[in-house]
């Protein structure tokens, strides 16, 4: 499953728990919720990998970092290392929570994590990336239909020292 956006994850939490709970008092619990995600930071010779989310998502086609939900029960680490695998075919390493981000209407939170890759060769989940691509930090606002939370975690790691050399 993939990440990148606050409306996708929030409709895939959604539509599971409505799919198996009561229904009306679930489905309204369910809308309200708070979803919360990871997206890994990972970085390569002074670039971030960044991806086009596929069509089998919610705002095909903007650019963001790879990541996804947090399943019930589960660690952030251990959501890092699986929406990193189930996107990308590559195993990663996280390093440590870097960022946080809250949408405006506090229905969404995300974690954003470091993390390096440890195994694989990129090969994409063609319906969730239809594209990837490294960016240096610099370069990033030139993506086209970035989405604005990548900008904000950009002038924060650049105003705290924490994008690559």
């Amino acid at each position: 499953m993939a990440l990148h956006a606050a409306p996708f994850l929030a409709l895939v939490l959604m539509r599971k728990a409505a799919r198996t709970s009561r229904p009306s008092l679930d489905r309204q619990a369910a809308s309200e919720a708070v979803v919360r995600g990871v997206v890994a930071v990972i970085e390569n010779r002074g670039c971030w990998l960044m991806i086009q989310r596929g069509p089998g998502v919610c705002r095909a086609g903007a650019w963001c970092f790879p990541g996804g939900a947090i399943e019930p029960g589960e660690s952030p680490r251990d959501a890092l290392v699986r929406e990193i695998h189930e996107e990308l075919s590559i195993r990663v390493a996280p390093g440590r929570p870097v960022w946080n981000w809250t949408s405006d209407d506090s229905r969404l939170e995300l974690e954003w994590w470091t993390a390096g890759i440890i195994d694989g060769r990129i090969r994409p989940d063609a319906d969730e990336v239809a594209d990837w691509r490294w960016v240096r930090p610099d370069d990033l606002h030139k993506l086209p239909d970035l989405l604005s939370n990548n900008l904000q975690f950009a002038a924060y790691a650049a105003a705290n020292g924490l994008c690559p050399d």
